[in-house]
């Protein structure tokens, strides 16, 4: 079905609100660093008070002009936008009602923040400079902003959809990109801290990958899965647990073999759910097939977790509703599970390519290695003996330490 060109370009001018966003935040923590390290370098060389002023002025001029110029944008898009699609409100879905309120939300949530971080830097200002009164202008437009967009959502958006739907959709939109911006910013800020050009980048590959399980997994168990599907996807996952330990043992060329085994798991995690659903279970209708392969027992016909309706029986109609938990529920522990297989399949294979050096090591608990130091003080150095313990023990007297690494610090005389 082919979008009204109205229609489109409004949606397109809704949706460049959130990139002006980003662009606001980034120029303007620009500028504030900027006015930062101008009172830093003022302290180390101070210049004339009025010389400093007017530097410092020059710079809230601009960050009012970034803040004025996108704010007024975003005003606009979003004042266009919503006209454009105003007349197609009947025929967005319930779900994309909830996007819409959502990204008001964004509006809303973003300008307060935007407003705060200004105020409290204009009170720092406040102190070397005069501010003048319409300096705080902006914080009034941004505030203002807040509560239009906010009004404007549930209005024109909110009220399309059941308030049930619209809250679990906010939600579960919220921890889908919440979940995935952290886990891209944790694969390429800490798992790339070692790497260098391209192979920093190649870490970011890893983290999508990673986010993809984390979710689509749960989301295909609860949502194809049966009783059959479970007691598979277990199998698989102590199967490779075990390749993963017996990989990790080789001292030569695992890392790659272990990347390949952690992909070929995710796919197979992944591919089951629909398989067994699609492929084997229309042919379980009775007996101890049906029961294998659904865990609803009442119908005529099998169904996976997500028919929470069968969950009930013919003695719960009336509470059928509330059955609606029981799925929800077994998503919660196969999420939880799951979990944390694959952030110990994250932190392996990273491992092997020199990221999350430290937190694999904590995931692992290995308790055959401690390691302490020791230092000596004297009047002008400090020496760190670091003493090691491969096998430790109970009996104190069985420990056999050894020096492993001496390292001096000294003090060094102000020129």
């Amino acid at each position: 079905m082919k979008w009204p060109a109205d229609f489109a370009i409004g949606m397109g001018m809704l949706l460049a609100t959130v990139g002006v966003i980003a662009l606001t935040f980034v120029l303007s923590e620009r500028a504030y660093k900027k006015s930062q390290k101008q009172d830093e370098a003022n302290k180390i060389k101070p210049k004339p008070r009025e010389e400093h002023a007017e530097e410092l002025r020059t710079t809230a001029r601009k960050v009012k002009l970034i803040l004025w110029v996108t704010f007024l944008i975003n005003i606009g898009l979003g004042i266009v936008g919503i006209f454009s699609i105003m007349p197609y409100r009947d025929f967005i879905t319930p779900f994309g009602n909830s996007l819409w309120v959502l990204l008001t939300i964004v509006w809303a949530v973003t300008s307060v923040i935007f407003s705060i971080r200004y105020s409290d830097w204009l009170f720092e200002q406040a102190s070397k400079r005069r501010v003048e009164s319409r300096d705080w202008a902006i914080t009034w437009g941004l505030s203002v902003a807040a509560v239009g967009s906010l009004a404007a959502g549930l209005w024109l958006f909110g009220k399309n959809n059941l308030p049930a739907y619209l809250v679990s959709d906010i939600l579960f939109v919220t921890v889908v990109l919440a979940t995935f911006a952290l886990l891209i910013y944790l694969a390429f800020s800490m798992g790339g801290q070692n790497q260098k050009g391209w192979k920093k980048s190649r870490m970011l590959l890893i983290g999508f990958f990673h986010w993809f399980l984390q979710l689509g997994v749960a989301l295909l168990l609860i949502k194809k899965g049966t009783w059959l599907t479970v007691l598979l996807a277990l199998l698989v996952v102590v199967g490779f647990i075990k390749v993963g330990q017996y990989l990790m043992r080789k001292n030569r060329r695992w890392r790659w073999k272990l990347l390949i085994a952690w992909l070929v798991f995710g796919g197979i995690m992944l591919g089951l759910p629909p398989l067994i659903y699609e492929l084997l279970l229309p042919y379980a209708r009775e007996g101890w097939a049906k029961l294998l392969f659904s865990p609803h027992v009442f119908g005529e016909t099998p169904e996976s977790f997500a028919a929470y309706e069968w969950w009930g029986g013919a003695w719960w109609n009336s509470l059928s509703p509330w059955w609606m938990i029981v799925p929800i529920a077994i998503a919660s522990v196969f999420g939880a599970l799951l979990s944390c297989v694959w952030v110990g399949w994250y932190f392996a294979v990273c491992l092997g390519f020199n990221g999350h050096n430290n937190e694999a090591g904590g995931a692992a608990r290995i308790e055959s290695f401690k390691q302490f130091i020791r230092f000596r003080l004297r009047p002008n150095d400090l020496t760190g003996y670091v003493i090691a313990i491969d096998c430790p023990e109970e009996d104190g007297g069985k420990l056999e330490p050894k020096l492993i690494d001496i390292f001096q610090l000294k003090a060094v005389e102000p020129s």
